[in-house]
């Protein structure tokens, strides 16, 4: 009787671990996956790919077009063009009243204003009414930035970058070449919802 009931034991022991083992899932091949990155649903973001300035020396004019950052019908930036003597080619950007634009001033190189990726754009840099976008000297081709802005809005200040490309080209005789064409495009651009709050710049 003894021996029945150790045997019945050992069965009972047996068969329980191979029912919990069986219940523990196996690792995927490569161990534990990376966590996949949320969206921070605290920051609107808007791909907009507008040409805002469009500047051609013989042909077309387009300046002062401007874009309402919020959609609440009240425009926040205007651009225009500088297309002076001496190799210089310059796409300016502009704020109305209730948006400012960041000017880092933490370096002598052209466009100091600009904000490398993932920089944190805060209070430290505001406020300025007016970006040069300068192209290099005599240099023909595409440049791309971006700078960083605030809305002054009800609730507070609501932080935010946009990226900007300039492509220009030059003619004429050395030193008086001149910009034949300046063109700037709004790529993109993003805010925070949330009044007060830092972004970081080219993220969304």
């Amino acid at each position: 009787m003894k021996h029945l009931k150790l045997i019945y034991v050992l069965a009972t022991t047996l068969l329980l671990s191979i029912f919990a083992s069986g219940c523990i899932p196996n690792l995927p091949v490569g161990g534990i996956p990376t966590p996949q990155a949320q969206t921070d649903t605290t920051v609107v973001y808007r791909l907009l790919n507008k040409v805002v300035v469009d500047y051609n020396q013989t042909t077309n004019i387009t300046e002062g077009i401007p874009i309402d950052i919020d959609s609440n019908g009240v425009n926040d930036l205007h651009f225009d063009s500088y297309n002076g003597n001496y190799g210089y080619g310059t796409a300016n950007i502009y704020s109305y009243e209730g948006t400012e634009l960041a000017d880092k001033k933490d370096t002598s190189v052209t466009n100091s204003f600009r904000f490398i990726f993932n920089d944190v754009i805060d209070n430290t840099y505001f406020a300025s009414s007016w970006l040069p976008f300068h192209s290099g000297y005599n240099t023909n081709g595409s440049q791309t930035l971006i700078a960083g802005f605030r809305l002054i809005l009800n609730d507070g200040l609501h932080y935010g970058w946009i990226q900007l490309k300039r492509d220009v080209t030059f003619g004429g005789i050395p030193p008086w070449t001149k910009a034949q064409t300046i063109k700037l495009t709004v790529i993109n651009y993003a805010y925070k919802k949330a009044p007060n709050v830092p972004i970081h710049a080219g993220k969304y």
